[in-house]
């Protein structure tokens, strides 16, 4: 048995990331002293695509007088990291966000700040590296969701560090504090 390297951990994880309790899991093991189970749900529920999509609406009644409510969102996994909007004359509008570059974004950026902080420790830079390789392999060009074991492998990359984790949920939750402003 050939023993296995960190891209292949993130390559062929385990079982998929879409799962809120396995996520509230995850931070309460690795970021214990931050957190608690109820501010995570809460977090869950304040700060979700869904939410924010709302927001998006709400924005195209206040700048484009747009109030069709024929609008919905689909966030379906399709192998493509992407997102487009859909209309023609016949069938309703609907905005899509495949769920392969949702799940990707916040690792992405956890990646990169970890990456950029830790640049002269070699351990960190080479974990770093391969992740982001990972990502723009298997996820962006092969479309394959990341799994469990991958994001273990991050979080145990992150080791608890708090300021890289605000950072890159800041950046994913910028949309959603500018639109406070619309409502």
């Amino acid at each position: 048995m050939v023993s296995s390297d960190d891209y292949t951990i993130f390559k062929f994880g385990g079982s998929s990331l879409k799962n809120e309790e396995y996520g509230i899991k995850m931070m309460m093991q690795y970021f214990p002293d931050y957190f608690t189970e109820g501010e995570l749900k809460q977090n869950l529920e304040r700060y979700n695509l869904h939410r924010m999509f709302q927001i998006v609406k709400k924005y195209f009644v206040k700048e484009y007088g747009y109030t069709g409510t024929e609008v919905e969102l689909r966030n379906n996994y399709q192998k493509s990291i992407n997102s487009y909007i859909y209309n023609d004359e016949k069938n309703p509008i609907f905005v899509h966000i495949d769920e392969l570059f949702e799940s990707t974004v916040i690792g992405f950026l956890m990646a990169m700040f970890k990456w950029s902080k830790d640049f002269s420790n070699l351990d960190i830079y080479g974990k770093c590296f391969k992740y982001i390789l990972y990502l723009l392999n298997d996820v962006c060009i092969f479309g394959e969701m990341q799994e469990a074991e991958a994001n273990r492998a991050l979080m145990d990359t992150l080791n608890g560090d708090i300021q890289i984790l605000q950072l890159a949920e800041d950046c994913y939750k910028q949309f959603a504090n500018k639109s406070k402003v619309l409502h």
